[in-house]
């Protein structure tokens, strides 16, 4: 891009940048106890699905840390033998699902009613060695994702081992459940050459029926074990996100990076397509590359109006903000020209930009997961908080040891973007506001030991073997118990 296409293009992104700056606060999190190796080793980070409790992992620890309350931290920090594979809790920290290795998951209830004690409810070892999980909103079902497809576990108290079963479909990153709990999105980086898959069992009144044709509600556990799933694949939709509709919470549409286009849209699930395709910013050019894609998946707005994307560029990672549509007609989404938005935005261009320049000393920085903060209580026009979390990699090589009394530090980051959509945008020249606060998460040790159970190998084999004839493995992809 030439000088004067820069300048034309930082114009019209000036006039474009439709929200104030947010307020910016960025958490460093520091730890020398994060790992035994003389090298820093980055940490795991888990968000909760509506952001109101954040897991920092290591290869000793889990941090929990109250989204609501930052940047005060109220953090509540869990002892290992071993860093997870994958970790997942639910919004009210009352269960915590830790894929300890890639064959076992043990779940532990963290409090119930006002009762903090840690308690280990179960291990659940899984047919097929995972790599991912999931837990449903309710914390009645286990997602686990493999090479191969996924495994569904009824976390139900009466449940049995025979309450799970094994669906085919294309290898992912990420799962994740709907609202309702009732769909399963499978999805993987837009790096990688795989289908975003999507699973969905009927509603509690959808049916069974009786012979005297009397409907038999279902549970949302009892379907995903129970009732034959059938994979809808969006082969070019990569890295998404679930779109439920704001009335009847049902799943028909994702925010996901089309593959075929190079660019973040709009995809239709009974259309089989995308129906709008966003705008990278002008000085990113018409296409962008999906190699400059954070980790992070999309994330939605508490009032579904604004989704954001997290992507690299140059010495800095940035956050877009894109509009959703408020409604469709005649297959064309619809936008109200609300105060923030002047008539010079396009809605398929971002309306928010957010930069987060890379620190000096540092090789990387990265953004593995995202989330906007949903309270318990949220009105219209109240401020919204989007959450960012990743590692920072420091200059250090084995070529430079560390001197006598020094320590590696494994440093991570946790961002909070403070937005106030019911404003218009700042006046140019606005200063970054951003506040630096640096927390040192061993001041929050010793922690409360996660008990885990010695399993051997032999039993874990043996429990393998007896749990395989359970599950039939069905090449279309549906899985059959």
């Amino acid at each position: 891009m030439s000088n004067g296409d820069a300048k034309d293009a930082a114009a019209l992104r000036a006039r474009q940048a439709q929200h104030q700056r947010p307020h910016i606060t960025l958490l460093n999190l520091v730890s020398d106890t994060a790992t035994s190796s003389a090298l820093p080793q980055p940490f795991g980070f888990s968000i909760s699905r509506k952001g109101r409790m954040i897991a920092v992992y290591s290869t000793k620890n889990i941090w929990l840390i109250r989204a609501d309350k930052l940047p005060r931290t109220f953090m509540r920090t869990l002892e290992l033998r071993r860093k997870p594979v994958a970790v997942e809790i639910l919004d009210d920290g009352s269960l915590l699902a830790v894929l300890s290795n890639p064959h076992k998951v043990d779940l532990y209830r963290l409090q119930d009613g006002d009762n903090t004690s840690l308690e280990r409810v179960k291990s659940v070892i899984l047919t097929v060695d995972a790599n991912t999980i999931a837990l449903s909103p309710d914390g009645m079902v286990l997602a686990t994702g493999y090479q191969y497809g996924i495994e569904l576990i009824s976390l139900a108290e009466k449940a049995s081992e025979h309450d799970r079963r094994s669906v085919n479909c294309d290898p992912m990153d990420h799962l994740a459940f709907s609202d309702d709990g009732r769909t399963l999105l499978a999805t993987t980086s837009a790096k990688l050459p795989r289908s975003t898959t999507l699973f969905t069992v009927h509603g509690a009144f959808d049916g069974p029926f009786t012979e005297d044709g009397e409907l038999i509600p279902q549970e949302c556990h009892v379907a995903w074990t129970r009732q034959i799933l059938f994979p809808e694949k969006a082969v070019t939709a990569k890295q998404a996100l679930l779109l439920p509709d704001t009335i009847t919470g049902q799943v028909s549409e994702l925010f996901a990076f089309d593959a075929e286009e190079d660019s973040w849209g709009i995809y239709d699930l009974a259309g089989v397509q995308f129906v709008e395709t966003k705008e990278p910013p002008p000085e990113v050019g018409r296409f962008m590359r999906a190699e400059s894609l954070e980790d992070a998946l999309p994330t939605v707005s508490p009032s579904a109006d604004h989704v954001a994307v997290a992507v690299k560029q140059g010495d800095s990672n940035s956050i877009w903000l894109y509009r959703l549509p408020d409604a469709y007609e005649s297959n064309t989404a619809v936008y109200r020209e609300l105060r923030q938005h002047s008539e010079h935005h396009t809605p398929v261009a971002p309306c928010a930009y957010v930069s987060l320049q890379r620190p000096e000393d540092t090789s990387a920085q990265d953004i593995s997961a995202m989330r906007w903060l949903t309270p318990a209580s949220h009105e219209p026009g109240d401020p919204e908080r989007l959450l960012a979390v990743g590692n920072v990699v420091w200059n250090t090589t084995p070529d430079t040891p560390l001197m006598p009394g020094e320590t590696a530090k494994t440093t991570g980051m946790l961002i909070m973007m403070d937005f106030n959509f019911s404003q218009s945008s700042d006046p140019c020249g606005q200063p970054d506001n951003t506040k630096k606060i640096e927390i040192d998460l061993d001041e929050a040790l010793p922690g409360e030991k996660l008990p885990e159970d010695d399993i051997d190998f032999e039993r874990e084999d043996r429990s393998k073997e007896q749990l395989a004839p359970l599950i039939d493995h069905d090449q279309s992809g549906v899985g059959i118990s």
